[in-house]
């Protein structure tokens, strides 16, 4: 499952060539036009760093310390629950996202006002946008995500997860007739060795880690006056009376506050630090607690020293491994299982012969529960080949061909099972009739990748729908009426998802509902660039600076007017 959202906003500081900016972002297609080093890759910049991109302190504007990018998402149900366990929170269905990297190339993030990590940034970004660029489109030559795109215009979830339940409970079959064959030969010692684990399991009530539980409750109580001396410290220098630094700290969050109402970076700041003193104050809380209950205990020492010899011990009579973390654990599993391998092996060849069955017939099930699966990719796969081919024909692509290809092996074999099911799938590319079918990673030039791409979102939309859409370089290598099309496909997929176009095309941007312009200015030494949104008279000189080069031609002008007309007039229709 996917959740849906959309971008409603973005602030951006020092990043690169844009010193400040605030961008707000509607529904339907949005266009980002400007001249070469103009800074539109800055505002796509700030989205990947937002979506967990890798932080550059070279991306920091010259002369700053560092930059900022904060995001708002207008999220569904799905994906506030997983803010929440990640345990950050949305407001009436708004996610904030804030990212910062300094001029040394550290960076701090926050996820629904919880400090967080590049790595989940990223994992909740997939969630959050769908970014297709050249670069990023280059994932459509794996098999994976080939195969993802046929579920994904299938509705194949439900196929797939019971595929991979019922491979689970068919390998844990397997598993259980493996031990029990291994362990027959001596079933009586087995019985026995599996009876005394689980009960000593039970008598030393074993978990995961004990080991360092225990070695680090035995390192506080023989460091029990130095831990007691820091506390005291430190809880001294926070509420000395003098020094009073979370005091000091509270009153500069109530002197900002007011003035953080008036301007949404200073309240970004403001929330900020008051999220930081919250969690200072209950660290202080949290400090008295841990000094009440720091205290000598002889006793405790003693009866910890004595419980660590034992388990020492234990672990070297039953452990499989000379790592004692790994012997408990084995321990735990061997404790969890007893009961079910003892029947087991009580039930002598009887019950060899009746796991058998049962293995056999959850054998059978997945395989069955794989051929639905495979069959459905292989009837989605003709349809999707089919509408991909005509969408690409409107795309300047009048003879190229797709055909996707699913492959199911004839033989029933184990060996076949894998996470995703039993079949390949191979997305086959020609860019002309006669030309032969080869996969799409060796037939498909940049440009030709870019409108596959492009083709197969316009495809998917009318089924599944994904939230955001970020295009870049969707338009290499077209113009003209291809270049038409492109826009006109654009404007399609955003009638029911929210599209941004990075374009350098006239025929592209004059199908935008919002349209975005990045602008330079040399400012001395440092070349600047503002952005922001254009409409009606500023539009269309935009449009005709893209058609001509140059702002001033009355001609290019009128023909912006003119495609401008068109595309709204087809709007109408």
């Amino acid at each position: 499952m996917k959740g849906h959202s959309q971008i409603k906003s973005i602030q951006i500081k020092n990043l690169g060539v844009i010193e400040s900016t605030n961008l707000n972002f509607s529904d339907g297609l949005t266009v980002l036009t400007g001249e070469t080093g103009a800074g539109k890759t800055m505002v796509l910049t700030a989205l990947s760093l937002i979506l967990g991109g890798k932080a550059d302190g070279k991306l920091v504007r010259n002369g700053s310390e560092r930059m900022l990018v904060a995001a708002e998402f207008v999220v569904d149900e799905y994906i506030s629950d997983k803010v929440e366990e990640l345990g950050g929170s949305t407001e009436d269905g708004v996610l904030l996202i804030t990212r910062t990297v300094s001029a040394d190339g550290k960076s701090k993030a926050t996820i629904g006002g919880i400090p967080t990590t590049a790595s989940t940034l990223s994992e909740l970004g997939e969630e959050l946008v769908e970014i297709h660029a050249q670069s990023s489109s280059l994932r459509l030559n794996k098999e994976s995500v080939q195969r993802e795109l046929i579920d994904r215009y299938a509705n194949n979830l439900a196929l797939l997860q019971d595929y991979q339940s019922r491979l689970i409970t068919y390998q844990k079959c397997l598993a259980r007739l493996s031990d029990l064959r291994k362990d027959f030969a001596n079933r009586d010692s087995e019985i026995s060795k599996l009876s005394e684990i689980a009960s000593l399991v039970k008598k030393f009530e074993l978990k995961e880690n004990i080991y360092e539980d225990i070695d680090n409750e035995i390192g506080r109580l023989e460091a029990v006056e130095d831990l007691n001396k820091g506390v005291s410290t430190a809880l001294s220098l926070l509420e000395n009376e003098e020094l009073n630094a979370l005091g000091a700290l509270q009153s500069a969050i109530k002197a900002l506050g007011s003035a953080a109402n008036l301007d949404r970076e200073l309240g970004l700041i403001h929330s900020q630090m008051a999220d930081e003193v919250r969690g200072i104050t209950a660290a202080v809380s949290e400090l008295k607690n841990y000094q009440v209950n720091l205290n000598a205990d002889p006793a405790r020492f003693d009866y910890l020293q004595s419980r660590k010899s034992e388990l020492v011990a234990l672990a070297k009579k039953f452990g499989n491994s000379d790592n004692r973390n790994e012997s408990i654990n084995y321990l735990l599993s061997e404790a969890k299982n007893a009961h079910v391998k003892i029947e087991d092996l009580k039930g002598g060849e009887d019950r060899i012969l009746q796991l058998e069955k049962e293995t056999s017939l959850e054998f059978a099930n997945t395989h069955k529960a794989a051929l639905a699966l495979s069959e459905s990719r292989l009837k989605a796969a003709k349809e999707i080949s089919k509408e991909i081919t005509e969408e690409l024909i409107e795309l300047a692509l009048p003879n190229a061909v797709i055909d996707i290809e699913v492959s199911i092996p004839r033989e029933q074999n184990e060996k076949n099972f894998a996470l995703h099911g039993i079949d390949r799938v191979e997305i086959n590319f020609a860019s002309h009739r006669s030309a032969k079918l080869s996969p799409l990673s060796k037939s498909a030039s940049g440009g030709e990748l870019s409108r596959v791409m492009l083709a197969l979102e316009v495809v998917l939309s009318k089924g599944s729908k994904v939230g955001t859409y970020i295009f870049d370089e969707v338009d290499a290598g077209v113009g003209g009426k291809a270049a038409i099309e492109v826009g006109r496909k654009l404007a399609k997929v955003a009638k029911s998802s929210q599209v941004l176009v990075v374009t350098h095309l006239p025929q592209v941007a004059v199908w935008a509902n919002n349209h975005i312009v990045v602008e330079k200015s040399d400012a001395g030494d440092f070349t600047e660039s503002s952005v922001f949104e254009v409409k009606d008279d500023r539009r269309k000189v935009e449009i005709a600076r893209l058609l001509s080069g140059q702002e001033g031609s009355e001609s290019a002008r009128e023909h912006a007017g003119e495609l401008l007309e068109l595309v709204g007039n087809e709007a109408l229709r």
